[in-house]
This record gives structure tokens, sequence and C-alpha cells, in this order.
């Protein structure tokens, strides 16, 4: 009986095979960065669009002009005025009698109320005035040009 042979048979060479061919690891990052830039693209637009939607409604309008006010930022509620109102005021006017004598502390916007016909609203704030008093004003809100706009506010004493 011959013996067992252990290993590789004699007297033939030994073959070594490649080692197995791993895929070429792909950079993950750009991808997590894209999605990342495509959320932050998304908040950002959607941002963009409820500001400009609320902006444009009649609370928006009245709570800039309301704001501007309160700042003592007299321009800007003038510029927020509709056309009629301006053509009846002047810019000096409309500061005696329809801004507050008193500094604003703040604004509390109280009621919206919708016209069903959407073409005029009221836009109802109340003024806390420095001497803690408190003086609500009802501004009438029109839609001019699918901008909304404060026109023929009351005066204010």
């Amino acid at each position: 009986m011959t013996e067992p042979q252990y290993g590789p048979p004699q007297g033939e060479p030994i073959q070594f095979s490649p080692p197995p061919s791993v895929a070429p690891r792909r950079k993950r990052w750009p991808w997590i960065l894209g999605g990342v830039l495509l959320v932050a693209l998304v908040l950002f637009g959607g941002c963009v669009y409820y500001g400009v939607r609320i902006y444009n409604s009649p609370t928006g309008a009245g709570t800039v002009f309301a704001t501007a006010i309160e700042q003592g930022d007299n321009e800007i509620a003038y510029d927020s005025l509709c056309a009629q109102s301006k053509e009846e005021l002047t810019f000096s006017e409309f500061v005696e009698s329809h801004v507050p004598s008193q500094d604003v502390t703040s604004i509390e916007p109280v009621t919206l109320s919708l016209d069903p016909n959407d073409e005029s609203d009221v836009f109802i704030v109340s003024y806390v005035l420095a001497d803690g008093s408190r003086e609500v004003v009802e501004y009438p809100m029109v839609n001019e040009q699918g901008k909304w706009r404060v026109c023929n506010p009351p005066k204010i004493e």
C-alpha cells in the first residue's frame, strides 16, 4: 500500500487564483449632500410661498400696517394705503391724523371680518399705548390688483 500524500501533487506547479475582485466603494457623501440640499430647497420654497401668501392676505397686509405704526415707521404704513387714500391724504396729513400721538408699546390683532365676496375686509387691531390704555381700531381692507391695502383708515385721537 502506498502512503497517502498530503498537499498538492508532487511535480505539478502550484496555481494561485487572483483574489476575488471587490467592487469599488462608492462615495456616499455626494448623495447625502444632494439630499440635504434638496430638502433645504423644498423647505425654502415652501417658506417663500407661504410668506408671500400671508403677506398678500388681508391679515398679512393689516399686520404690516399696524406693525409699521407700532414701530413708528410711518413711510411703510403710508405705503400700505390704497390708491384712494393716498389721493385724499398727503403723508403729513396721514401722520397727523391717523397715527397715535402716544408711543405704541404693542399691537394685538383682534379679528378679521371677512366679506364673502372677497373684495373687502376689515382688520381690527388693539393698540396698547405707552400709558397702558388700549385703542381698538378697525381698518377697512381692499384688494387692489391682487394686493391687500388699508383703505380709508379712521382718524385716531
